[in-house]
């Protein structure tokens, strides 16, 4: 198979995947490039105080003039506080740790939401929902603790006392909140669906190795008597024809279709047709008239 064909194939999938599955591959895509930019982004915090303007990430901290746009000052957080004689916190530690963890997991989540989407083997397969939503939970999780974290002890710090949380610093909670809908919406998609698809294939060669049986036609809802003249228990009258003889190169109407020297004697179940004797109806398994099977031989009183 070209690759053509398999990104035709992982596209048709993707066509027949379930909405909940199409709606978190979307948002965990979106929520993984939202919450990249803010991990890896100057601006969980940021100040301006007349001439100063600054701005801190996870891992760097920046400051500027008011009065040139170029930046004056950029340098890792660790060199930031060996310039005022501090180490890093641990409370940043602890946020950089949970925010590392949330973009492997997110990273994971996302490889699993291909495989419930473009690939068919996987799509719609409970196992891989399942494990996914878990991983779009810890990813949620772990970005909302270190978001907590952050928000609640970046104003204790003397050096960022004055600072305010910024865009990245909300990047990471619309992150974590749509990993958190994700997850959800994995939990409760229905995988059902892909059960009568499973079975179909099956069905479908069952159907085509089978040989379909003829079936006599529907009987009427009403029984009509034949006309007098043809009847076998009403001789015809003096005015209508005689029925057709062997003299005249033709069968009798009641006798045989098989040896036809004999009256018929046996009505075939469930065709309800009556054109053989019981001699050669006995080795018989469908009908001579619409070769329908024979369930079962009934020989009428007359």
């Amino acid at each position: 198979m070209t690759v053509s064909e398999k990104l035709a194939d992982s596209i048709d999938t993707f066509s027949d995947s379930s909405r909940g599955s199409r709606a978190c591959f979307v948002l965990t895509l979106s929520a993984w490039f939202i919450h990249t930019l803010s991990y890896s982004t100057n601006g969980w915090a940021e100040i301006s105080e007349g001439a100063l303007e600054a701005s801190q990430g996870l891992w760097n901290h920046c400051s500027r003039s008011a009065i040139s746009t170029d930046f004056t000052c950029c340098e890792t957080v660790g060199n930031f506080f060996q310039s005022k004689n501090q180490g890093i916190p641990a409370w940043l530690h602890a946020v950089r740790f949970f925010q590392s963890v949330g973009l492997l997991t997110s990273l994971a989540s996302l490889v699993f939401s291909v495989l419930c989407t473009f690939v068919s083997k996987t799509v719609k397969n409970r196992g891989v929902q399942i494990a996914a939503a878990v991983l779009n939970f810890l990813a949620a999780g772990s970005m909302l603790v270190g978001v907590s974290i952050y928000g609640g002890q970046y104003r204790y710090e003397t050096w960022i006392k004055s600072y305010y949380p910024s865009w990245s610093f909300a990047f990471s909670i619309i992150a974590g909140v749509c990993y958190l809908i994700s997850g959800f919406v994995h939990v409760f998609t229905d995988s059902a669906s892909i059960q009568p698809q499973q079975n179909e294939q099956p069905r479908s060669n069952q159907s085509d190795n089978q040989r379909p049986e003829p079936s006599a036609p529907p009987l009427p809802p009403y029984y009509i008597p034949p006309p007098e003249g043809q009847h076998p228990q009403y001789p015809p009258s003096s005015g209508q024809a005689q029925p057709s003889t062997a003299a005249d190169g033709n069968s009798e109407p009641n006798t045989c279709c098989v040896c036809l020297d004999h009256p018929p004697e046996i009505m075939f179940m469930p065709c309800r047709h009556m054109k053989t004797c019981e001699q050669c109806a006995n080795p018989m398994t469908t009908c001579p008239i619409c070769r329908g099977t024979i369930l079962e031989k009934i020989r009428p009183f007359q």
